[in-house]
């Protein structure tokens, strides 16, 4: 009966053990995926294409932000288009205008105003597929981004 007895004890013992170990495991798992969720949140993305300097000393980025490798044509989806002026010292500039342009969809306005530096748009897909180029321009400086719009 002892042995019988010093086996349950035993394996009990390692009952608990697994029993904490899969916490601390799911613990471990939950600290990751939170940690994940805020990098990603927390990023944004890099302003591509930064050109410059304009008349003013200005210089100019734009990026698309569409997630993804494209946007579906037959989705009627969208991209956001965020433009940035600084100047030469890297000071966001407010009340820069920029001029916005695409070879492919429809965008939300023509031209933008900056706040603190920034200004954001949409690209809407339109029926046609292909690389979209959008142009955005501050005075006589402009940079290029794209968005492929795909059609399945």
């Amino acid at each position: 009966m002892n042995q019988i007895e010093n086996k349950l004890k035993i394996v009990n013992t390692n009952q608990k053990k697994v029993k904490n170990s899969s916490c601390i495991y799911g613990l471990k798992a939950w600290f990751i995926a939170t940690f994940a969720v805020i990098m990603i949140l927390s990023c944004t993305q890099d302003i591509e294409n930064l050109v410059g300097p304009s008349y003013s000393g200005y210089t100019i980025g734009v990026t698309a932000q569409y997630g993804g490798v494209g946007i579906v044509k037959s989705s009627g989806g969208s991209a956001t288009i965020r433009m940035e002026v600084v100047t030469a010292a890297g000071v966001p500039v407010n009340g820069a205008t920029v001029v916005l342009t695409s070879t492919l969809g429809t965008l939300s306005a023509a031209s933008f105003t900056t706040v603190n530096g920034l200004a954001t748009g949409t690209l809407t897909v339109g029926g046609t597929a292909g690389t979209a180029y959008v142009v955005a321009s501050v005075e006589n400086v402009s940079a290029t981004t794209t968005v492929s719009i795909l059609s399945f």
